[in-house]
């Protein structure tokens, strides 16, 4: 019975083809097969606000850097594209919770519109945007994080990624998942309000004045 089982199995073996050894040439190095590896524990779904209309362009950027910089989130402008009408701004905010898990939130803002609307508010004069907006923001956790020099941490060779697959995934798992993941969700989720609730108070009480017409 046990040589029928052994057999079975051979069959499912996939045998490796040996290459026969060239005696003139090089000795071949052998290369460890290293673990797969990735940083990030697991993206939030991203959520997106979609807003026509006037707003403080100025106004949301302050409060969006204000809020993050408020929870100790660093803020990074990794990109600002203005080819008018169509505005693109894409941030990275990071923070670290531990010497091996940050917090990442990502924005990315795309208009199409006007920048430089005359709005009368209380009496006065102000420049707003009339524009069509797109504003998408994700989530990650990143476990461990790049090093002071933007290297990546415990993955020299194929031990030390097993050591950090085994460690992630046998003591750690809880904690990333069911409180910093968790943790991060509600934050964006409030993060979210914030902007909502701005621009619900940015759509009241604005006059526009139309440009005449040449």
């Amino acid at each position: 019975m046990a040589e029928g089982a052994k057999g079975l199995f051979a069959r499912f073996r996939k045998k490796k083809e040996e290459k026969p050894a060239d005696k003139k040439g090089p000795i071949e190095i052998h290369e460890p097969h290293a673990p797969a590896y990735s940083e990030s524990i697991g993206k939030l779904f991203p959520t997106r606000i979609k807003y026509r209309g006037l707003y403080d362009l100025d106004g949301l950027y302050r409060l969006m850097s204000n809020w993050l910089r408020q929870r100790r989130y660093r803020v990074y402008e990794t990109l600002y594209k203005s080819k008018p009408p169509e505005l693109e701004i894409r941030w990275t905010a990071e923070r670290e919770k531990s010497g091996f898990v940050m917090e990442v939130i990502t924005i990315y803002y795309h208009s199409y519109g006007e920048y430089d609307v005359d709005v009368v508010i209380n009496g006065r004069k102000k420049k707003m945007t009339n524009a069509r907006m797109i504003l998408t923001l994700g989530g990650d956790i990143k476990a461990p994080y790049e090093d002071i020099f933007g290297r990546p941490r415990w993955t020299a060779n194929a031990t030390e990624r097993r050591l950090l697959n085994l460690f992630r995934n046998w003591f750690v798992k809880r904690d990333l998942e069911s409180v910093y993941w968790d943790t991060l969700y509600y934050e964006l989720q409030k993060f979210q309000g914030a902007i909502k609730d701005f621009l619900r108070m940015e759509a009241k009480g604005n006059i526009y004045e139309s440009k005449p017409s040449e």
